[in-house]
């Protein structure tokens, strides 16, 4: 085991890589953009392995992302929370009279705003991903 070179990472799509080459090869590890939750460097020489952009143990960029989701999550509850309400208040039919409405909630725009911060905070995937990568790929 001391001739080989064994290492284990996690991308940034949460995918576990595992590789293993003699130590005499003409390879060196790369470890560019990876996220390195859980490690294993046995009996290595990491002498001209790249980790440039790696984040280790805690991701900053991760939690960064995190909070945009939320805000935007939020930003769009807004005025979908005020659309739904405005609606609310129009009369169809009848005279506007006050009538327990059964679907109330639906109209309340504090519940659009309240639900999309969850589902912001609480989903593993990013919803609005691809509006995130289409602002980020512009430099």
């Amino acid at each position: 085991m001391d001739n080989y070179v064994n290492y284990r990472y996690h991308n940034y799509q949460n995918q576990s890589f595992q590789d293993e080459f003699h130590k005499g090869a003409n390879r060196i590890p790369d470890f560019t953009g990876s996220r390195l939750k859980g490690c294993d460097f046995r009996g290595t020489n990491l002498a001209g392995a790249d980790f440039s952009e790696t984040a280790i143990s805690r991701d900053k960029q991760n939690f960064q992302k995190q909070i945009m989701q939320m805000s935007l999550h939020i930003i769009l509850g807004i005025p979908l929370g005020l659309v739904s309400w405005a609606f609310g208040q129009l009369v169809v039919v009848g005279c506007g009279t006050e009538v327990a409405d059964p679907y109330g909630w639906i109209t309340n725009p504090f519940v659009w705003i309240f639900a999309f911060a969850t589902a912001a905070a609480m989903s593993p995937r990013k919803i609005f991903y691809r509006s995130y990568a289409l602002t980020k790929g512009r430099k």
